[in-house]
């Protein structure tokens, strides 16, 4: 069988059958993972780890958790997890349940962050997992014996375990190759060179490693393929979508420039994220970045610079032909970023294992990132108001998503502006109105800035938001008159789960081809 969540709902599907079935209690839940007979499923909801059996009977809670950072269930009936909430390394709990308790600590001394993605040996005994140091490219693989905890480094590369096959290890590399390497009988080294095992699957940096490639313990394999498509529209009153550019792509992150004439919007090409301009009165739409892995893009308030996150760090780039860019923050972690209207702080969201925080960087002195905002359970999403004393953010902290506005010379000072649920905070150019989403409609909250801040209220401005939404930033935005919105409008999702029930036969074809290694 195989499960998979869709519409926010974890769905069975047996693989001699053509008809998904429906898992009660599962709404909103995630990271899903089975028990080693296949009668259970654990997963993370609600900020609980909890388990249901799939006979149709209701969940029930094992433990807290939070974050999502990999769950194995051993054959000893404990379930290891990734970071969560107190713990930055592994933490243990019976799948009877109870409190969770510390099994590995990170290395602060070598650089070491976080524990993630723990995959736990056939016989229960062994947990692999992989060690966070603040990039994909510095992360690599390590085994602890359970219950011990004691942790011995592979000296492997590797963002993510994937299974213990036949004695090999099977991971995840950061450019997106699945390789194998071998064990020795202990399972605490490594021996051989690694080898490719698979084609090399898309891996999305801001979710730390994690991706579209599944195996389980006898060898199966769940990939996916394709991704959806859509078009950039203008939604008018009433929701009426107008197109603003031609053509149907995989676009995220669309920006207006200041002056109205350009818009910056990320485009997503196969395995690789770059930013485009397209100019309307020339209708001609170009790439702007060739790294590949850009996570955001934001106009500098004057229009004349991009500022986008990518390979963890923050970019700058002047937007006239034949002027270079370059670093304007070394994060590692950064996957957005936001810069002030006057040019003198930045705002970045670092990912580590364990969360999501913002941080505050001065720019015109020592460019040292000091702690804005955290939560722990989704992306904060800032924006400046235009007057640049006032961050709109989203966060998790009451249990959902809600928008807050803080000041910046004083994040503690905040005010909740979304009542009953809230996301991807857009100011108005005139600072007059701060736009969210809620549910499927789009709020325009009316407010003033000075002398303080102020909510004066709230309008519908469309009660339904056919727009795509994304995990990343806010995917939309506003007009400088206010009417109309910037949005992606989905046309097309050939999005497929590719199931492999019998894949260890092309694993152990790759074995044999490479001697063993």
């Amino acid at each position: 069988m195989v499960v998979y969540s869709t519409q926010s709902k974890f769905y069975m599907l047996r693989t001699d059958q053509l008809e998904p079935t429906p898992i009660p209690g599962t709404a909103g839940a995630y990271q899903a993972f089975f028990s080693p007979d296949g009668s259970w499923l654990g997963f993370e909801q609600a900020g609980k780890e909890r388990k249901v059996r799939l006979d149709g009977s209701q969940p029930v809670t094992i433990t807290d958790a939070c974050c999502a950072d990999g769950a194995t269930w051993t054959s000893r009936n404990q379930i290891v997890l990734g970071a969560e909430g107190p713990f930055q390394g592994l933490s243990m709990v019976s799948a009877a349940g109870g409190n969770a308790i510390a099994l590995t600590h990170p290395d602060s001394a070598h650089g070491e962050l976080d524990h993630s993605w723990p995959i736990a040996a056939p016989d229960g005994r062994s947990v692999f997992f992989a060690i966070w140091t603040g990039s994909l490219a510095t992360a690599r693989l390590a085994v602890a014996s359970i219950p011990e905890g004691t942790t011995t480094r592979l000296g492997v590369l590797g963002i993510r375990p994937l299974a213990v096959l036949d004695g090999y290890l099977v991971y995840m590399q950061a450019d997106g190759a699945v390789m194998a390497v071998r064990l020795n009988g202990a399972m605490r080294q490594t021996f051989g060179q690694p080898f490719p095992v698979h084609d090399a699957v898309p891996v999305i940096p801001s979710l730390n490693g994690n991706s579209d490639v599944y195996v389980s313990s006898g060898g199966a394999m769940v990939s996916g393929r394709g991704r959806g498509l859509g078009r950039l529209v203008w939604f008018g009153p009433r929701g009426r979508a107008e197109e603003a550019m031609p053509g149907v792509r995989a676009y995220q992150s669309p920006r207006i420039a200041p002056d109205g004439r350009r818009i910056a919007v990320i485009v997503q090409d196969s395995t690789t994220r770059d930013v485009w301009i397209y100019y309307p009165a020339e209708a001609t739409f170009s790439r702007f970045t060739n790294l590949g892995t850009v996570t955001s893009v934001d106009w500098s308030a004057d229009g004349s610079r991009l500022i986008y996150a990518a390979n963890g760090d923050v970019w700058w780039q002047p937007v006239a032909s034949g002027l270079a860019g370059g670093r304007l923050f070394s994060g590692g972690t950064t996957v957005m970023a936001v810069l002030s209207p006057d040019g003198r702080s930045l705002l970045e969201v670092s990912v580590s294992s364990a969360s999501f925080a913002v941080f505050r960087v001065p720019l015109d002195s020592s460019r040292i990132a000091r702690p804005f905002a955290a939560d722990t359970n989704s992306s904060p999403t800032p924006a400046f108001s235009p007057d640049g004393r006032w961050v709109a953010l989203q966060s998790s902290e009451s249990g959902r998503n809600e928008v807050y506005v803080r000041s910046l010379a004083d994040p503690s000072v905040r005010l909740q502006v979304s009542p009953s649920g809230g996301a991807q905070p857009m100011w108005s150019r005139d600072g007059t109105r701060l736009y969210y989403r809620a549910g499927t409609a789009l709020i325009a909250a009316r407010v003033a800035l000075a002398p303080t801040f102020r909510l004066l209220g709230r309008d519908t401005v469309l009660s339904t938001f056919a727009a795509a939404n994304y995990f990343w930033a806010s995917d939309y935005d506003v007009s400088a008159d206010g009417g109309r919105i910037l949005a992606v409008e989905p046309r097309t999702n050939d999005y497929q789960l590719v199931i492999s029930p019998n894949w260890i036969t092309e694993f152990r074809r790759r074995v044999a081809e490479s001697g063993g290694r």
